[in-house]
């Protein structure tokens, strides 16, 4: 699903090698070229909990409401503010994001750099030559 929200990468996680972490920012953007790619899985209020649990609610503390599909309602989280500073993420989260925009959206290498090079934390850290070699390597083993 397309979120009217910008992407952007923070924090520092343990989890992927101290590394930024994903978040949008919590205004609602007007221009969709700069909106979010995502993905949108179907769990229960439970889960959700727990999901929010694991994230961190100290870092993902801002709900936000997406509409509806099927009477189901579709939310995300995020921070309540805009974190500061960006900060780059790390070689394994980048090729997990690049998966997941193959497996979803259909895009090929070029059109995941394009998507990523300019989002905070990555724009002025990694070169478009750099995005490419990483992007490749998530992408061309799982091309099935």
């Amino acid at each position: 699903m397309r979120i009217p929200y910008i992407l952007y990468f923070a924090k520092s996680s343990r989890n992927w090698n101290n590394g930024g972490v994903a978040f949008i920012n919590p205004n609602k953007e007007t221009v969709d070229g700069n909106w979010t790619l995502g993905r949108m899985w179907k769990i229960t209020c439970e889960q959700y909990e727990e999901v929010r649990k694991q994230e961190g609610k100290s870092w993902y503390n801002h709900e936000i409401y997406l509409g509806e599909e099927d009477g189901i309602p579709i939310r995300t989280i995020t921070n309540e503010g805009i974190l500061t500073p960006c900060n780059q993420p790390s070689v394994g989260y980048l090729k997990t994001i690049a998966l997941g925009l193959k497996e979803t959206y259909g895009m090929i290498k070029n059109a995941i750099v394009e998507y990523l090079t300019e989002k905070d934390g990555i724009r002025g850290n990694y070169t478009e030559e750099q995005l490419k070699k990483i992007i490749e390597s998530a992408t061309s083993s799982n091309s099935g």
